[in-house]
């Protein structure tokens, strides 16, 4: 007959139990947690269920899942919106229901804090390298909540009338298609009869020239799309003017034509899909062009 377990003995004096601590203990020991240790917490005792619902908690988890984030001031202007209560945690649960939203936040909050370091003066480059990172996770467009407010927070910013950062967005827009200038001259001296050493330095120049207009178009799309979107012109109706008065419009459509050009006159302006960004839709079809069949002259313009 198989023995019955003895029945428990209550702890010996002196035994610590972690519900004992104070809260502002308790809540330190918690805030070092991952939000699926705190879920499960949350179930121990009514006194850990408490104290993992305290907005305190869930200020330092949404500050060290998202360093950009922030103080209290720029949380309350840009992401109270998303939750009535304006709470750390509710933010975190709006975030939660985002697709892929570790990353995709992630990278929100970078363009957030690159327009808002809009005094720098290669804030645009930080921001579209920010912004084509989200062409892979986004190609729906501003689908949840949190992309919605993103979406109007950054247009907020941009369109504001103290810091004219359109103008400057525009003009480093406009500034694409002279990179595909300097990609043609460096791709004029990539001949068979050049020295090695310029072979290699016009290669690099290639690469470098051309993967930034890819870069900065896939961030134009981005922004296009979240900025112009129906939430942004139901909440900032003179934004898309602003917009347009920038020149932005006319850029994208600048660089589209000379892709189109390059490529009609039998220039090479394909990527290897090591350099082509992780999950880059096919509607940025400047990542998915295809090496030319035939090249008048014999000089392809191999690039990257």
């Amino acid at each position: 007959m198989r023995a019955s377990a003895p029945p428990s003995s209550p702890p010996p004096q002196g035994t610590a139990r972690m519900d004992a601590l104070p809260d502002d203990l308790l809540l330190l020991c918690l805030s070092r947690l991952c939000e699926a240790d705190l879920s499960r917490c949350a179930s121990v005792s009514r006194c850990f269920a408490r104290v993992c619902a305290a907005d305190e908690l869930w200020r330092h988890v949404c500050r060290r899942r998202w360093p950009q984030l922030g103080s209290s001031p720029r949380f309350a202007t840009v992401y109270s919106p998303l939750c009535a209560s304006g709470s750390w945690r509710a933010l975190h649960q709006c975030r939660a229901t985002t697709p892929r939203w570790r990353e995709v936040c992630f990278r929100l909050d970078l363009s957030l804090h690159a327009v808002g370091a809009g005094r720098a003066e290669d804030w645009p480059e930080s921001l579209a390298s920010t912004l084509s990172a989200l062409a892979g996770v986004m190609s729906s467009g501003v689908a949840s909540e949190e992309e919605r407010a993103w979406a109007v927070g950054l247009a907020a910013q941009l369109g504001a009338a103290e810091a004219p950062l359109l103008g400057a967005l525009g003009v480093w827009a406009r500034a694409l298609e002279g990179r595909l200038d300097e990609w043609f001259e460096a791709a004029a001296a990539h001949t068979p009869h050049a020295a090695a050493s310029t072979l290699v330095e016009a290669r690099r120049r290639m690469a470098e020239a051309l993967l930034a207009v890819l870069t900065g178009r896939s961030a134009l799309a981005v922004l296009e799309d979240a900025l112009l979107s129906e939430t942004v012109r139901a909440e900032l109706p003179g934004f898309e003017k602003l917009w347009r008065d920038a020149g932005l419009p006319h850029a994208i459509y600048r660089v589209d034509v000379s892709l189109e050009s390059f490529k009609l006159e039998g220039c090479n302006l394909s990527v290897s899909a090591a350099r082509r960004l992780p999950g880059v839709p096919m509607s940025h079809w400047w990542w998915w062009l295809q090496p030319p069949i035939f090249v008048s002259g014999g000089n392809p313009h191999t690039c990257c």
